[in-house]
């Protein structure tokens, strides 16, 4: 019976994402990556927008762990591997009021548990990286999953392409679950690691380094008949940091953010199979920031401060309306004597079946946030994003989501969605362009909207995937005033699919995405600034000053658009029963096209994406 519950609270709760394949890694993000309203910076950084969100407005969950770095080399693999990942739910605007802390949206990712059968292994080795898995039984009762990862980009590069790519990442996740004898009661501990370098061989160019750590507990529990529970404990670090070297422009910088996370839900069933969910989240987050400031002296932001949060929700079907309707209290912000505005945060979803499978919806939400990255606006492409907690004197970051949208199927094989949305933010810290003096502030309350359509078709067979998105998008800031789009402003993004299986264990996938270009402030010039650091008379004759950019209207520019052609083959095969093979290959950028990746104000350095880049794939996997 809680098997059969447990079940139906996993459909009638979790938005599931419905996988399609992806060439080359195929891995999680890069899945989710091609549904509308998610727009891909794959050409920029590692890094990606949600509706006219900036992109540390996402929040991404593995097992209730907070991750803050999602990818791999700059948006060539996502961190977590395929091969961990049982569920996903995802919210692309006005999610339930389970989650909050994020503006734009969520992915909330679920790691699987090893086999009840036997132990079984797995090795998978490429061009690009390398991997080593182990699951199965412990006891009866108890089942072990545990996965690692490490890239071979420095050998991959230097022997095939010419070049030194120093870049290089690891990843790994363990998993333990324990269930009582009677399958009711399950206890799981589960750790991740992720690293990611980027060593430069030249002394004058800056090294970087990404690092995630995080573990945490599980406990799902049937109380009564009709009450179960989810008790969570989850801890993680991030840390960021830039080492300047030989820089001339460059200076020492780290952010770090460390959170500790105690989160319990509960869900209960009614007779006529409605469902009450509530929960309480208790985080404690603390960001500290290191750099050195205009006066070359260092300096450190820290802030330490407590998020508490309770919420709920009531689900009802009634014929051909469906509706999900919560309210989630930011318990924080009342202490701290926040606007109740920011504090009272209502969440509702409605459907309801117009004819057929034809569905109409309507959703709306209000969410807020409270640590951000402080990235300059004007920095071109930047690599280094620190975080820092909203300034004390400055109200929350808030929005109001408003969706409408219409989906069903025209013929059985072919689905359809369309929808439009519109994205109030009633508060978006930004920095102060009207500052002076030491005495103004470096950040402002400022405000802003977006709006757009999304449309997403997709055909199925037992032959033939195929599978296309569209984004149509406008974001616009509105700082006292000055009104301007920002670096994420992507007009249009097209995502095409096509995945053949003509015959049994053969997969044949092409993959083209374009992207319009993003906004960036041009370089007008550079003038020599006289610094007066000596103070005698007459010093400032023989001064010749420093260069200085003079820059253009705000992101009056834009970037080249971003497209890619990736294909790939895989044919699967089993060998003496116990032995399941893969052998696959795959072209990541098959017409060779000039994608930037960054580019130097200064020097007019420019570095662009992977280029055509040929790669083959083997899988073993032993499974008695």
């Amino acid at each position: 019976e809680l098997k059969e519950i447990y079940t139906s609270v996993q459909v009638l709760d979790k938005k599931e994402l419905q996988m399609v394949p992806v060439p080359a890694q195929g891995d999680i993000l890069r899945s989710i990556l091609l549904l509308p309203g998610f727009v891909s910076t794959s050409d920029v950084n590692a890094q990606f927008y949600v509706r006219g969100g900036a992109a540390d407005q996402n929040l991404i969950l593995l097992d209730g762990m907070r991750i803050y770095n999602p990818f791999h080399a700059f948006g060539l693999f996502s961190i977590f591997d395929p091969d961990i990942v049982r569920s996903a739910e995802v919210y692309t605007g006005a999610f339930p009021a389970d989650f909050g802390g994020r503006l734009s949206s969520v992915i909330n990712i679920s790691s699987r548990e090893g086999s009840t059968r036997s132990m079984a292994a797995r090795s998978n080795i490429n061009f690009l990286s390398s991997k080593l898995q182990l699951e199965g039984p412990i006891t009866e009762n108890i089942q072990l999953i545990a996965i690692g990862r490490k890239s071979l980009f420095s050998s991959t590069f230097k022997n095939f392409l010419r070049e030194n790519v120093p870049l290089s990442f690891y990843d790994g996740l363990a998993k333990l679950s324990i269930k009582s004898p009677d399958s009711q009661d399950k206890l799981t501990g589960q750790a991740f690691i992720s690293g990611d370098d980027l060593i430069s061989s030249n002394p004058t160019e800056p090294d970087y380094s990404w690092r995630t750590k995080a573990m945490g507990f599980e406990l799902n529990k049937l109380l009564q008949d009709r009450l179960f529970v989810t008790a969570t404990l989850s801890a993680g670090q991030f840390n960021e940091n830039r080492d300047p070297k030989q820089s001339e422009s460059a200076t020492p910088a780290s952010t770090k953010m460390e959170e500790f996370t105690i989160r319990a839900t509960a869900t209960n069933y009614t007779t006529g199979n409605n469902l009450y969910f509530f929960g309480t989240e208790f985080n404690f987050p603390s960001v500290e920031y290191k750099f050195v400031n205009r006066f070359g002296l260092p300096t450190t932001l820290k802030s330490t401060f407590p998020q508490v949060a309770t919420w709920a929700r009531y689900q009802i079907r009634a014929g051909l309306v469906q509706a999900d309707a919560g309210l989630r209290t930011e318990v924080g912000y009342l202490l701290r004597g926040m606007p109740a505005k920011a504090a009272l945060q209502p969440r509702a979803n409605v459907s309801y079946e117009i004819f057929g499978n034809w569905k109409a919806k309507a959703a709306y939400g209000r969410v807020s946030q409270e640590v951000i990255t402080a990235t300059n606006e004007d920095d071109l492409i930047p690599i280094f994003n620190p975080w820092i907690a909203v300034p004390s004197k400055l109200e929350p970051e808030l929005a109001d989501h408003y969706v409408l949208g219409i989906e069903g199927n025209p013929i059985p094989q072919l689905s359809t969605s369309l929808q439009a949305y519109y994205k109030h933010y009633g508060s978006l810290v930004t920095y102060n362009r009207d500052k002076i003096d030491a005495s103004d502030p470096d950040y402002i309350n400022s405000k802003a909207k977006a709006y757009g359509a999304e449309v997403l078709i997709r055909f199925t067979s037992p032959l033939v995937d195929l599978y296309s998105a569209y984004t149509l998008s406008w974001v616009r800031i509105d700082q006292r005033g000055f009104v301007y789009p920002p670096r994420y402003d992507r007009r249009h993004a097209l995502n095409l699919l096509a995945s053949f299986r003509p015959v049994g264990g053969l997969d044949l996938t092409a993959r083209w995405e374009i992207g319009s270009g993003f906004p960036f402030t041009q370089s007008l010039g550079f003038y020599d600034r006289l610094q007066l650091g000596d103070l005698t008379p007459n010093a400032f004759v023989r001064e010749t000053g420093r260069p200085y950019m003079i820059l253009g209207q705000k992101n009056a520019a834009r970037l080249p658009a971003y497209h890619r052609l990736d294909l790939s083959v895989a044919y699967r095969l089993t060998l003496l029963t116990v032995f399941r093979t893969a052998i696959g290959a795959n072209v990541i950028n098959l017409y060779d096209h000039k994608n930037i990746f960054y580019f130097d104000r200064k020097t007019g350095q420019r570095i662009n994406m992977l280029r055509f880049f040929p790669s083959a794939n083997f899988v073993l996997e032993f499974v008695p």
